[in-house]
């Protein structure tokens, strides 16, 4: 902001006028006070700014359209309620900031930035609303905002000179997969139909293939095919014995890899595996029934309409 100059200095020897001019340095003497007050204020609202700081006069009016030359306008009576904000393409200073302006809306994000106002000499008075969009209408910017924080509810009155803080989003990164490629099956059977009664070691009989992400993994006759890999599995199944669990066994290399939680009463007995891994070829898993006698339910259908699941077993290839 502009300083006021000083008036010609009183000149002891100009008897004249020596008071006049004395009276006339000491008023702009007390004006320059307020004024660089106010200056070291504006200094500071800056240095507390972010990527862009950029000196407005606020103006109170919430209709959208152009605020005038230095000027910005919220378009909400509730000013931390406001969803847009008109933004003229000159500063306060008299500055054309339009191509900062054109910046507000380059990030790649949903978020463009954050934008902050602040009360030039009093920062306990501000707002904060993240950017989502910036559009170029005739003579100024209107920025769709999304309310974030503020000091109060308005905190700004007509006339009252701000400082806009503006902070970029970073660019949206590229999409990952969040989960890792994964072979699901389910031995499942139509609404009512119970499972099959099982002996032990009994291969359940997984039919159905609910998902499958992994290049060259397949399922048939309840035997699950994979590629080379380093993978984590799970499984469960249910059984009416009182004495009861499942495994995973490595039909490949004719070895089991992983035990199932021992059960003493009918229900679910679950099986899990960490960092399986092998280099070369396919190779082939199921899971299997162990109980004690010589045969139990694999499962007591609900009946309620929708398909019965009595065991599941998942691959997930981490590497």
């Amino acid at each position: 902001m502009p300083l006021t100059p000083p008036p010609s200095k009183p000149q002891r020897g100009d008897r004249k006028t020596f008071a006049k001019m004395v009276d006339a340095f000491i008023a702009w003497l007390i004006n320059f006070v307020t004024e660089l007050n106010a200056f070291i204020a504006s200094l500071n609202s800056l240095a507390a700014g972010g990527a862009y700081a950029i000196p407005y006069t606020f103006d109170s009016s919430s209709v959208m359209a152009d605020p005038g030359a230095g000027k910005l306008r919220l378009g909400n009576p509730a000013q931390n309620a406001s969803v847009y904000a008109a933004i003229n393409l000159t500063s306060a200073s008299g500055a054309a900031v339009s191509g900062l302006l054109n910046g507000f809306g380059d990030s790649t994000s949903a978020v463009k930035g954050s934008l902050r106002l602040t009360k030039v000499g009093d920062t306990s008075k501000w707002l904060v609303f993240d950017i989502t969009n910036v559009s170029a209408v005739n003579g100024y910017k209107l920025l769709t905002l999304t309310p974030r924080d503020s000091s109060s509810a308005s905190p700004f009155a007509n006339g009252d000179a701000v400082i806009l803080h503006f902070q970029r989003t970073g660019d949206k990164g590229a999409a990952g997969d969040l989960i890792a490629p994964t072979i699901y099956v389910r031995e499942e059977y139509a609404s009512g139909a119970n499972a099959p009664a099982y002996t032990n070691g009994q291969i359940r009989a997984l039919n159905t293939v609910a998902i499958n992400t992994i290049p060259g993994a397949s399922l048939s006759g309840g035997v699950l095919t994979l590629p080379a890999g380093t993978y984590d599995f799970d499984g469960n199944a249910w059984s009416g014995a009182s004495n009861h669990r499942v495994y995973v066994r490595n039909i490949t290399d004719s070895t089991p890899i992983a035990v199932g939680t021992t059960e003493s009463i009918n229900g679910r007995s679950s099986v899990r595996g960490f960092r399986l891994t092998w280099a070369t070829g396919n190779k082939q898993f199921s899971l299997v029934q162990a109980c004690v006698g010589t045969g139990s339910s694999g499962g007591i259908a609900l009946n309620n309409g929708q398909n019965e699941l009595y065991s599941e077993l998942a691959f997930r290839k981490v590497a």
